[in-house]
């Protein structure tokens, strides 16, 4: 099947001077739609029914109907040629009949009847083998070649898109490198401005070198000592509002949140107790431990100190009890008198001279008690820790030491462990 070509349009851009990088703006490019097979909407070759285009109307100008009224008129010329030798053929027989012609002059009209006849099915058959075999071939193998004209072009033209991108790609990488590197040039600039340090308000002006730095094993700071990127060199401490600066644990860290109250206790004044409320909770562990002990994970807890105190100076050792709970008329036990299982948390209930296990449902809890949601009654008595021998006759009293009772608290605190 002969079909047209597609007309391509090409669309282009006016050359002009090199721009500056800072100015270039990348352009995409107008590509002009393309058919692709999808678009077409083409069957398979194999799909497709040629016999319906096999006819001098359905086809256009091209090979095949060359071909197809080439064989149409081969097969017309044989049927007139037939159609004359039979007339001949007829006029010598009646002819022989009555004896003007030889009985020679018969066979050779029958013969040329014969020939003429036997073009006719040649040309026939020839018509019908062109229609049934060639056409339907040569036109699924020029459909095909079609569809594979259509893939290269659309292959050509995702390559040029391909490489138009990448050109792009590479305007835009160097826009960025010279963006990056005018940024350095502002930033050595800006640090040229800042070597000269302005202290923010009037204040005692203390050295940064301090216990973190100790263990680090950076020098104090002194005039030509090397310092660090991100090291405290100096500061102005506020002494109207000072703080502790506490680690807390993770597995504890999830109770505490800003704006909880705590209690709080300097070494060097024991007996004076100071209240605050917790100001900033860190999102991450803190990586200054990690060298002294990888596994442990602490978070870094800012505690604020309310009121103002003279006596209190930066870099005292102070500990910290921060409240983040309050519970009340609640059942506790003591924390030892809890035992994990696989299937769960359980205490062991003295009942007679056996000890029956219980599973419990546990709420929250301290350094000293936990709460039981459900799993005992207030006066049961629970078992320290696990039996691992024969209890005592009915008649020996348990000791305190093997047996707590389960209590009903009025009200009880959690505190979160610091260091």
């Amino acid at each position: 099947m002969d079909m047209p070509p597609e007309p391509l349009a090409a669309a282009g851009h006016d050359a002009g001077p090199p721009q500056t990088p800072a100015s270039t703006q990348p352009r995409t490019a107008q590509v002009p739609a393309l058919p692709t097979e999808a678009s077409l909407k083409l069957p398979a070759p194999g799909n497709v029914n040629f016999s319906r285009y096999a006819s001098l109307d359905a086809l256009g100008d091209g090979e095949a109907k060359q071909r197809l009224r080439q064989l149409e008129d081969n097969l017309q010329v044989a049927k007139k040629e037939l159609e004359q030798a039979t007339a001949t053929l007829e006029g010598t027989r009646r002819l022989f009949e009555k004896g003007f012609v030889t009985k020679t002059d018969l066979q050779r009209d029958e013969i040329a009847h014969e020939n003429s006849r036997l073009k006719v099915q040649t040309a026939e058959t020839a018509r019908a083998l062109y229609l049934k075999y060639e056409f339907p071939r040569t036109a699924e193998e020029t459909l095909s070649k079609y569809l594979d004209a259509i893939r290269d072009l659309d292959k050509t033209r995702r390559q040029a898109l391909a490489r138009l991108a990448q050109a792009e790609a590479r305007l835009r990488s160097a826009q960025a490198q010279y963006e990056v590197q005018r940024r350095q040039l502002e930033d050595l600039q800006g640090q040229l401005r800042k070597c000269i340090i302005r202290a923010q308000r009037p204040g005692l002006v203390v050295y940064g070198s301090g216990r973190e730095e100790f263990f680090r094993g950076e020098e104090a700071i002194r005039e030509g000592a090397t310092v660090r990127e991100r090291q405290t060199i100096i500061t102005i401490p506020d002494m109207t509002r000072m703080a502790v600066n506490v680690r807390i644990h993770e597995t504890y860290i999830q109770k505490v949140r800003r704006g909880q109250k705590a209690r709080i206790t300097v070494d060097a004044f024991p007996d004076k107790v100071l209240t605050g409320e917790v100001s900033r909770v860190a999102v991450l562990p803190d990586s200054q431990n990690r060298w002294l002990n990888p596994e442990m994970k602490v978070y870094k807890t800012t505690v604020t100190i309310e009121g103002v105190h003279d006596w209190l100076k930066p870099g005292m050792s102070a500990k910290v009890e921060i409240l983040v709970d309050r519970l009340e008329d609640v059942l506790c036990v003591p924390v030892q008198a809890v035992v994990p299982t696989g299937k769960g948390h359980v205490c062991y209930v003295l009942k007679g001279r056996k000890a029956e296990e219980r599973p419990v449902q546990l709420g929250q809890f301290n350094d000293e008690f936990i709460e039981i949601r459900s799993g005992l009654r207030e006066g049961d008595l629970v078992l320290l820790r696990p039996p691992a021998r024969p209890l005592p006759p009915p008649d020996v009293t348990p000791t305190e030491e093997s047996e707590a009772p389960a209590s009903g608290a009025q009200t009880a605190r959690q505190a979160a462990p610091h260091d």
